[in-house]
């Protein structure tokens, strides 16, 4: 069951859907970690669910708007007996600043609080924000140049004839009308001599550009780059600065670094939160390996909370369904400890976690 919320926004476009889960641990209980009891509480049908007084509309981000990015933000919340979201939590975000305003907006919002036998209850759901982008001009030379530049890349992986050499002028042509992830690609290839003689001034010149210009890829490789070759700590954290900003624009090899450092705490101590933020933002576009570490990550929160379990275990089954074997040994693992409820709310989350143009 779903409960519309709101209209689409303006310019930027939008939609929130409120996704009752039904009756939900007592707010407070839930705000300070403890598990929900395993027993059968009140059913939806004995209540009422909560109905929306007044909402914030979130606003798209310039980095969001400048990428052409669209898609879901889900959050899942405990709406309280005061009728106000509390406990949220962002299960799939988008990155270029989206998940900040969607958040922003939300924490605005008030509700009628659920009620069973005429008295207020908490309430647990998910929130789901659509960004979409509407009431703008179609621009035809853009969508040519990506378009252009997809069918270059399955060029580039045949092997070297008319078919490859092709591919190449196409990303030649892209870089010369300063196309973000065209000058990235051309940059690699000729930093690595790939169908063209090497030229490495020319090749950073490149990946430098498309960097200024907010490409991900290109973000995380200057970033590393710095990262690597110097032992000065602000000269790193700058470096670390840059990573970030990768991963805020779509880098999976950001994202997943971050996670994977951040987790392990190899610039600084450990960061389990911040871990968290980058595995999702790469789980959510589909990647077996950071929904896998996601859901790994949050296990180890799911003996203090009911909703990190069933989030773990999501997660997971996701990655399995991929042909991750590890995820699959810890699916059967903790499928053993899940009850009805909990392998219910499983089954409703998983597909919704993933990112939705």
């Amino acid at each position: 069951m779903s409960l519309l919320l709101s209209n689409r926004f303006n310019v930027a476009g939008g939609l929130l859907v409120l996704l009752l889960l039904g009756p939900a641990a007592s707010a407070q209980d839930d705000e300070a970690g403890k598990t929900p009891a395993t027993t059968p509480g009140p059913t939806r049908k004995s209540i009422t669910p909560p109905k929306l007084l007044h909402q914030v509309d979130p606003d798209f981000t310039p980095e969001a708007r400048a990428a052409g990015v669209q898609g879901t933000v889900l959050f899942e919340l405990v709406v309280n007996e005061q009728g106000v979201p509390v406990n949220i939590q962002l299960l799939s975000p988008l990155g270029f600043g989206l998940d900040e305003a969607a958040l922003l907006s939300l924490q605005q919002w008030r509700f009628e609080p659920a009620r069973k036998d005429g008295q207020p209850v908490s309430f647990l759901a998910t929130a789901r924000v659509n960004f979409v982008l509407i009431a703008r001009k179609f621009d035809s030379e853009a969508e040519e140049r990506r378009t252009k530049f997809n069918l270059a890349l399955r060029g580039l992986s045949a092997q070297p004839g008319p078919q490859r050499e092709r591919a190449i002028q196409s990303i030649r042509d892209l870089a010369q009308a300063r196309f973000a992830p065209a000058l990235y690609i051309l940059g690699s290839l000729l930093q690595k001599g790939d169908g063209m003689d090497r030229d490495l001034p020319r090749a950073q010149e490149l990946i430098q550009e498309s960097a200024n210009r907010k490409y991900g890829p290109a973000l995380f490789v200057i970033g590393f780059t710095r990262l690597t070759s110097t032992v000065d700590p602000a000269e790193k954290t700058a470096a670390l600065r840059l990573i970030t900003d990768a991963s805020n624009h779509g880098s999976y090899n950001a994202q997943f670094y971050l996670g994977d450092t951040s987790e392990r705490g190899t610039h600084g101590p450990p960061d389990l939160e911040r871990a968290g933020r980058a595995f999702r933002l790469c789980a959510t576009t589909g990647h077996a390996d950071c929904q896998y570490r996601l859901g790994k990550l949050l296990l180890d929160q799911a003996s203090k909370q009911d909703r990190a379990l069933v989030q773990a275990v999501a997660w997971l089954q996701l990655a399995a369904d991929q042909g991750q074997s590890d995820a699959a040994a810890l699916v059967k693992q903790e499928a053993a400890r899940l009850t009805d409820d909990q392998a219910g709310r499983v089954k409703r989350l998983k597909p919704q976690l993933l990112q939705k143009p």
